[in-house]
């Protein structure tokens, strides 16, 4: 039997997901000890090996990858190894002397890629410059008790020449004009939507207030040049369960070195200090916070120059923290001021599990501003009848071009997705590009693109196959069972835990079982499916809290 690092068997993907459960703490201390190792350096704390976000750090899952190949080896149940790279054939030949160990390929020369990803970065930066605005910052200036939102640009939010905000416009629509005056929303850019038409746009709604109208030229300059610094970064005599690990940890570090996040992070943080010296009266700041490397450098900075002001991080998404408990900040990114000091959760059931794992840090509950429309009672009619014949079934894709090839490979898989009695709808996100669609499934496989918005899609759908993701709470109030399948590179809860909802969830850890668990849905569609109203609401403020006056003053407060 062998072990394939980039082809894992269903039973080898199960036990990294109890790995990773056994080895969190470890990896935390692992964090805390590279740290310890560079008190003097900051730019460790805008690294992507300080996140524990799997998209910007894969060093966790490598870690759980060389676990599981020591325990399969003691089993005597594998004869041979295939690593991703050689950083971990290397790591593996320290221990394991009797087994076949090789990797896939030869390491690739990055330097193209690398110049790509730095020209991209002198664009970032040289068009925010571009973007700056002392008329706006005079005018911000002059602001008195100023809330600081943290927000997001991304094209899509200016389509037909009008600015729609994504993430608090339901919240401005509930407060009044004297409490609005005094928001200021802070942006970071996807980088197409640093536009000076697009600022515009947003100004005739919102103020706004931009990194590039306080930075400094020295400023630029090292965020950009932070590639060359982290060679600093002290990563000397690592030990993880008996295994030397250095080079893995410096690999993963150099790969992401132009890392854009990591200079905007960088961004963030000498913004605050152009802030501090022109002695800007900021009352508040809200953080869309999702605990990545971006939101590390807004805390950061905030923390260090404006220590006395109340902070909060909002966690506007509906995430399932069982799968993204990077969500909840480690003890020693709150002791090093890396967090913000009062975390927002908009699910009930996650507050009392949060209160549970962190109680080193303040917590409140936040009004579910993404989902207010969940509470417009339009959203609540009854299903009606199931057609027994016909099953509609939506697929749910991300923003990211990589997940959307796997998820898409998945469903090629899926033999049942095929079948005559399946309506199949694809759901592309917004910033997705459409032609992979078209292109990558399955000639074989009938389905439709929606164009209705998802609430509206939802009302009529009896599956919804998706990413961990908000989307996954929202189909409880439409009484629609999820399926959630696995990421690549990530992992899926090895248990049912209390926070998720009885006869709504399934987890696929491949398309065999993808395929059983639509199977098990369809032949008993009353057991998995709700009509009732009433306990589609009792589902909706168990899962969300209500956008309410009394929950937005609180959380502006």
């Amino acid at each position: 039997m062998k072990l394939d690092f980039e082809n894992l068997s269903s039973d080898q993907k199960l036990e990294v997901d109890e790995i990773s459960t056994e080895l969190k703490i470890e990896f935390e201390n692992l964090i805390k000890t590279i740290g310890d190792k560079n008190k003097n350096n900051k730019d460790f704390f805008f690294s992507n090996i300080i996140s524990r976000n799997n998209d910007e750090n894969r060093l966790f899952y490598n870690l759980c990858l060389i676990e599981l190949s020591q325990r399969l080896c003691n089993k005597n149940k594998i004869e041979k190894i295939i690593t991703s790279n050689l950083d971990q054939e290397k790591i593996l030949k320290q221990k394991l002397k009797n087994i076949n160990i090789t990797t896939h390929g030869k390491k690739k020369k990055n330097f193209v890629i690398n110049l790509y990803k730095f020209l991209k970065n002198i664009s970032y930066l040289l068009q925010l410059k571009f973007c700056k605005n002392d008329k706006r910052k005079k005018k911000f200036k002059n602001f008195k008790k100023i809330s600081l939102i943290e927000t997001f640009f991304i094209p899509k939010m200016f389509s037909n020449n009008f600015y729609q905000d994504r993430y608090y416009e339901n919240l401005l629509k509930k407060i009044d004009y004297k409490k609005k005056k005094n928001i200021v929303f802070f942006p970071i850019f996807f980088q197409k939507a640093i536009k000076k038409k697009f600022i515009n746009l947003a100004e005739k709604k919102v103020n706004i207030i931009l990194q590039s109208d306080f930075l400094k030229i020295f400023d630029y300059v090292k965020s950009l040049c932070y590639f060359l610094r982290i060679k600093k970064i002290n990563l000397e005599n690592l030990i993880f369960r008996g295994f030397k690990i250095d080079h893995l940890v410096r690999s993963e570090l150099l790969e992401s070195r132009f890392n854009q996040s990591s200079m905007i992070a960088l961004l963030n943080y000498y913004c605050f200090k152009r802030m501090k010296e022109e002695k800007i009266d900021i009352h508040l700041v809200i953080d869309w916070f999702e605990n990545q490397i971006v939101d590390k450098g807004l805390n950061y900075g905030k923390n260090i120059f404006f220590p006395e002001i109340k902070s909060k991080g909002f966690i506007g998404l509906n995430s399932i923290f069982e799968i993204n408990d990077n969500f909840i900040p480690s003890r020693y990114e709150i002791e090093n001021k890396l967090v913000p000091r009062e975390i927002c959760i908009t699910n009930p059931k996650y507050y009392e599990l949060f209160k549970k794992k962190r109680k080193d840090i303040d917590l409140s509950a936040a009004p579910s501003i993404r989902s207010t429309y969940l509470f417009e009672k339009i959203n609540f009619l009854n299903k009606g009848t199931f057609d027994s014949k016909l099953t509609k079934i939506l697929v749910n894709f991300t923003a990211s071009a990589e997940d959307n090839i796997e998820m898409i490979n998945l469903i090629n898989e899926c033999g049942i997705l095929r079948s005559k009695s399946i309506d199949l709808l694809i759901r592309p996100h917004q910033e997705s590009n459409k032609k992979i669609f078209k292109r990558f499934i399955s000639k074989k496989i009938d389905y439709k693109i929606s164009n209705l918005s998802f609430y509206e899609e939802m009302k009529n759908t009896d599956i919804l196959i998706s990413r961990s993701s908000t989307a996954c709470f929202e189909s409880l109030v439409f009484g629609t069972p999820v399926i959630i399948t696995r990421r690549k590179n990530s992992f899926l809860p090895n248990k049912m835990h209390e926070t998720f909802p009885k006869n709504f969830w399934f987890f696929s850890n491949d398309h065999l079982q993808l395929e059983k668990n639509i199977h098990q849905i369809i032949i008993d569609k009353n057991k998995y499916l709700s009509k009732n109203f009433d306990a589609r609401k009792k589902l909706l403020f168990e899962y969300f809290y209500p956008v309410d006056k009394n929950n937005i003053n609180l959380f502006l407060k």
